[in-house]
């Protein structure tokens, strides 16, 4: 951007010399020129760099990158780390000066989404400490990493998404819904007393109530090609499924299982 004004400003100053015949905007152009064509030959940035990424990362949770980078020249420079990330993943940009024959490291943070992925090297710009010229370099690398999902991110999917979780809590008890009238039975809580029909059949009747139950969970997982596709994918509501099938589990329900696609495959 620095270079383009400096450019464009002695094209002006060069035309300004000509239309009015003075010398010195010529000469204060000529002087730009040379500046620009000196810090062009002078820039020339060689850096080594590596980056280190773990190989199994979990789905919206920040994880550490390092960047190892050494200047090779006797220059000062500024650098920026470009992260080249697939869809749904999130970096951040550290910028830095490296100093001549620095080596150092430098840790920012990535947000992966889930699935398997091969990530590539990130791109590195490196520019010259007045800001005027730059270079890009591409890291030749390619890692292949696996995002995993995170429990703790399954557990608030789990509270938040009403489409997926249980409507109630199935436990053992008595509900509030009549099933029906008998007589009453010695230990018979007196609270359940219909006097009313007690006073016209003229002996002690109890209400009765529907009996709650542990309920059968059936899933029904698509496995089709269509699984990935999306954001967030039907893979990311299996997962989270899943989730409800272990706290079904969890709380002593019957959990049944099967898959699917044109046909149904498994029960």
């Amino acid at each position: 951007m620095i270079r383009k004004i400096i450019a464009t400003a002695a094209i002006v100053l060069l035309a300004q010399a000509y239309l009015f015949l003075n010398i010195l905007p010529a000469v204060i152009a000529f002087l730009l020129l040379i500046y620009l064509l000196y810090i062009c030959l002078e820039f020339n940035p060689k850096i080594e760099a590596e980056r280190d990424l773990p190989e199994k990362l979990y789905d919206g949770v920040r994880t550490k990158a390092r960047l190892r980078i050494k200047n090779l020249t006797r220059k000062d420079y500024i650098v920026r780390i470009k992260e080249r990330l697939p869809e749904g993943f999130f970096s951040e940009e550290p910028e830095f000066v490296l100093g001549k024959m620095e080596e150092r490291s430098v840790d920012y943070w990535i947000i992966p989404s889930r699935g398997v992925y091969r990530i590539k090297g990130p791109e590195i710009h490196v520019g010259d400490i007045r800001g005027i010229l730059k270079k890009k370099f591409q890291l030749d690398s390619l890692k292949e990493v696996e995002v995993l999902p995170s429990v703790e991110k399954l557990r608030e999917e789990a509270k938040a998404d009403a489409n997926i979780r249980l409507s109630r809590k199935s436990r053992l008890g008595t509900s509030v819904e009549f099933e029906s009238l008998r007589k009453f039975q010695i230990g018979d809580d007196s609270r359940r007393i219909d006097w009313k029909a007690s006073v016209r059949l003229g002996e002690l009747i109890v209400r009765e109530f529907l009996k709650e139950w542990e309920g059968d969970v059936y899933i029904a997982l698509d496995v089709g090609r269509e699984m990935r596709k999306g954001k967030p994918s039907k893979l990311d509501y299996a997962i989270s499924l899943i989730y409800q099938i272990s706290m079904a589990l969890k709380e002593k329900s019957s959990v049944w299982f099967f898959t699917m696609s044109s046909v149904l495959e498994r029960f």
